[in-house]
């Protein structure tokens, strides 16, 4: 059998480049078919050629790799009917899929009557932030955290969405290369090096008279300092932080100073009795960067001053989370007893747990709840608690403060419906509101959920259309009619070379059907951005298992 052989060429006004072999090749396909895909490779900035660019096809389960010669021409020959994944990289460039927005792109469809070989591949130089972090003394700070978060993300996340994090090196500095057109935000995490940390609040006498409870370390005002997180250009107000802008093969600049500031020392009150073996209550210091932890801080200091009350110390000022774990007869729980901390701040960690949380999961007929488990996301907190689901499909929380949480359930492993996903078809609840699947508690009352669960996902396939002709490269968007859970329940899609498109792992129920040409910076989380087109969109009801196939027409984006 005659491998798969890899030709580059390209058809321009009638002529055809000179045709060098393929450099690689993975995965030789099966069928060797009679079409192919071929075109160019240039720079999205100057149009340029990009010589020597790396390019890749895969459909399910095979492909093939081949290089752009010295006109940027490429092509893969020999190709049997069907939708293939064009990607390409090259130094310097931002590697991507064939016109990428995010996790989205257009893939090159082949077959009669498809035009697959006058393909121009944009591809965009990368952007790259770079930057020195200092001290107030003009010293470099070493090792220290630099993360970069990402404005107005493609995601349709609210909020600065974490894209990496580096560390300094031996001479303060950090670089983030390979990046997209965006908005970014710099941000620093870092400990002066001579930091001595000391407890201001002095510990009560042992009940037999033996001395303190703890050894009493004093802090030295000179050394009991930290580094407040900080923002680019060197602000600890994340409102104050620059945004930079990036296009395409920018090379942005953004040093940070960071000022040191006493350390703030903060007393927990109100705490259980440390588990066993445990020699200090469990918490934790998360950071807050735009509403959202990236992770722990450095490790803090912490130092018991009389029965249940603990001071900790190494503590920035400002958006800093203290997170608790409690441990009871239900299993264990984490909870936020604070958000913001300044120095000599008090904290009681007693709080007011709600009553008993507990419910049923009603499953369809025929099905068991195997190893199922029912799960709380904190909105405010983003911390996640869950409750394994019995044999006869009950359910209890441990104690739990009030607030707002999404409820999910981790479902896959339901047993009685083999190769169908489940879903959480409807909540309710006693002693606390329910809007979707969103459940709010109020007080300490005891709350009483029933969870519904469906099988049977579907899938939406379909072709947008503008003026009557497939088209390629279309945001496609499936929005709840309900305009609940809308970031949950909503599907998107990027149409193909040929204008089609698949929307899968759609939750039955009524939905607006709608497709936006160059609509990937709006924001379709917003119900005011989205209404001129939820308007003209085309309302689709989804039964479960259901394969639909659907035809839209494209709408244009509205000026702002």
């Amino acid at each position: 059998m005659n491998p798969l052989v890899v030709l580059l060429a390209l058809v321009l006004t009638g002529s055809q480049a000179p045709v060098p072999q393929a450099t690689a090749m993975r995965h030789a396909y099966t069928t060797i078919g009679t079409y192919r895909i071929a075109g160019i490779i240039i720079d999205a900035n100057s149009g340029a050629p990009i010589p020597g660019a790396q390019l890749s096809i895969s459909d399910a389960g095979n492909g093939a790799e081949t290089t752009a010669d010295d006109g940027g021409n490429f092509s893969f020959d020999g190709l049997p009917p069907g939708k293939y994944n064009l990607s390409a990289s090259a130094h310097g460039y931002v590697s991507a899929s064939y016109d990428q927005h995010g996790q989205f792109n257009t893939a090159i469809v082949v077959g009669n009557a498809l035009d697959a070989e006058h393909v121009v591949f944009r591809l965009a130089p990368q952007g790259v932030i770079y930057g020195t972090v200092t001290n107030t003394q003009g010293d470099v700070v070493r090792m220290a955290q630099v993360m970069l978060f990402e404005a107005q993300a493609l995601s349709g996340s609210q909020h600065p969405v974490h894209r990496a994090t580096v560390q300094t090196n031996d001479l303060g500095q950090y670089r983030f290369a390979h990046l997209h057109e965006g908005s970014y935000y710099v941000v620093v995490q870092a400990q002066p090096w001579y930091a001595e940390w000391g407890f201001t609040h002095p510990p009560e006498q042992h009940p037999s008279g033996d001395g303190p409870l703890q050894d009493d370390q004093k802090s030295d005002p000179l050394l009991d300092v930290v580094y407040p997180i900080t923002f680019f250009p060197g602000v600890t107000d994340p409102a104050a932080a620059n945004e930079l802008h990036i296009t395409p093969g920018d090379q942005e600049e953004a040093d940070v100073q960071l000022v040191p500031v006493p350390s703030a020392h903060v007393l927990v009150t109100g705490l259980p009795d440390s588990p066993q073996g445990m020699p200090y209550p469990n918490i934790r210091a998360d950071d807050r960067i735009f509403g959202t932890s990236t992770g722990m801080l450095a490790p803090i200091q912490r130092r018991e001053v009389s029965p249940g009350t603990w001071e900790i110390d190494g503590l920035p000022p400002g958006q800093v989370a203290l997170v608790m774990q409690d441990n009871t007869a239900q299993g264990w729980s984490e909870r936020t007893i604070a958000t913001n901390v300044s120095d000599n701040s008090t904290i009681d960690a007693s709080g007011a747990p709600s009553g008993v949380i507990s419910g049923r999961v009603i499953l369809p007929a025929g099905a068991s709840a195997g190893e199922t488990r029912v799960m709380l996301v904190s909105a405010r907190e983003g911390g996640v608690f869950e409750a394994s689901v019995r044999k006869n499909g009950t359910f209890t929380f441990p104690p739990l403060q009030p607030g707002t949480y999404r409820i999910g359930t981790g479902t896959d492993v339901l047993n009685g419906r083999s190769g169908t996903r489940p879903y959480i078809e409807s909540v309710s609840a006693t002693g606390a509101q329910v809007t979707g699947r969103t459940i709010t508690i109020f007080d300490s009352g005891n709350v009483d959920v029933t969870v519904k669960v469906g099988f049977g996902r579907a899938v939406v396939n379909g072709i947008a259309k503008l003026s009557g002709k497939p088209a390629p490269g279309v945001m496609v968007l499936l929005v709840p009619t309900s305009g609940q859970d809308i970031a949950l329940d909503s599907r998107r899609d990027q149409t193909n070379s040929d204008g089609s498109f698949t929307l899968s792992d759609v939750i039955p129920g009524k939905y607006i059907l709608m497709a936006i040409s160059n609509a990937w910076k709006l924001d379709w989380t917003d119900p005011a951005a989205l209404k001129p087109y939820r308007d003209k969109g085309q309302a689709i009801e989804i039964t479960p298992a259901q394969t639909q196939s659907v035809t839209v027409d494209v709408q244009a984006l509205l000026a702002k």
